[in-house]
């Protein structure tokens, strides 16, 4: 079974960042590993005898994939995430206020979620679809014969987290026009 590592805020028992990392991971991160065959770990919640610190570098390199929730900008959320980044390994981002990531990380794909109403199954949805599409990435990252294939995985990407196809049906008329058959791999 892969293993997912989610990063979070997750603050003291009670508080606040506490309840929203239960929550997300509770309403849309659970579901959606259990239909991937992904095996959720969190660093408050790992039993390990070695330190904090080393437990949660050693899960940010081992781990298939890992969630990072950039909600409020935590200073240890953005360390461990540059760790990530800088593995080139895969990763999907998450933030409740995509408006308050820095320009630098602004260009990276993000979920955007709400824990106040959120619609459960359009965020479940698009989570499942972005870690399925970071996944993929594992085997297809070396592999790209094409700058073409590379856009069109951003293309993807792009719908995924802003919901909108649209775009992609219309990269899809203008094939069709140009006669350009589907490579299916």
């Amino acid at each position: 079974m892969k293993k997912l590592f989610f990063i979070t805020p997750i603050g003291i028992d009670g508080s606040q960042e506490r309840r929203d990392s239960d929550f997300v991971m509770s309403t849309f991160l659970e579901p959606v590993a259990k239909k991937l065959d992904l095996r959720v770990l969190r660093a408050d919640l790992l039993n390990d005898s070695n330190s904090i610190d080393d437990t949660i570098v050693q899960q940010i390199e081992t781990s298939d994939i890992v969630l990072i929730d950039l909600t409020g900008l935590n200073s240890n959320v953005m360390f461990e995430f540059g760790i990530r980044f800088g593995l080139r390994k895969p990763f999907v981002v998450m933030t409740q206020n995509i408006n308050e990531l820095p320009l630098d990380v602004r260009n990276i794909r993000a979920l955007e979620y709400t824990v106040t109403a959120p619609n459960i199954k359009n965020i479940s949805d698009r989570l499942e679809a972005m870690i399925t599409v970071a996944l993929d990435n594992i085997s297809t990252e070396s592999s790209f014969s094409s700058k073409g294939e590379q856009m069109g995985q951003e293309l993807a990407l792009n719908a995924i987290q802003s919901g909108d196809f649209s775009v992609i049906n219309n990269f899809i008329e203008l094939a069709n026009k140009l006669g350009i058959e589907p490579n299916n791999k």
